[in-house]
């Protein structure tokens, strides 16, 4: 009877051996089905959205071609814009030059007048 518990212990413990490399190959086929199933899945969902955008990346395209002649001509128009402020700024200059210019003659006329 002594023996007994012994040949119970090396049961045990050949049983929770078993269990657990059985539990460890599970673990993995289980882990490699839900890999699986997530992958279908994805690719299931990538193909629903795919028809559910289409129309609008059709839409999306129509418009793009509508806006784009608009922003070339919207850009023409800025570079012209900014030509003319380039060109007020220079001419800005100028005036201000030639205003000191007169004003100089205008002393200089002043001052030949009195003498």
């Amino acid at each position: 009877m002594k023996n007994l518990p012994l040949k119970n212990q090396s049961l045990k413990s050949i049983a929770k051996t078993d269990l657990a490399e059985l539990l460890k190959d599970q673990t993995i086929v289980v882990t490699e089905l839900f890999r699986e199933q997530t992958t279908v899945i994805l690719d299931a969902v990538d193909e629903r959205l795919d028809e559910k955008l289409l129309p609008i990346d059709k839409r999306l395209k129509k418009v793009e071609e509508k806006i784009d002649p608009m922003m070339t001509g919207i850009d023409k128009i800025m570079k012209e814009l900014q030509t003319h402020r380039d060109e007020d700024r220079i001419g800005g200059r100028q005036l201000r030059r030639h205003e000191d210019r007169i004003d100089n003659h205008e002393s200089r006329i002043k001052t030949l007048e009195r003498a």
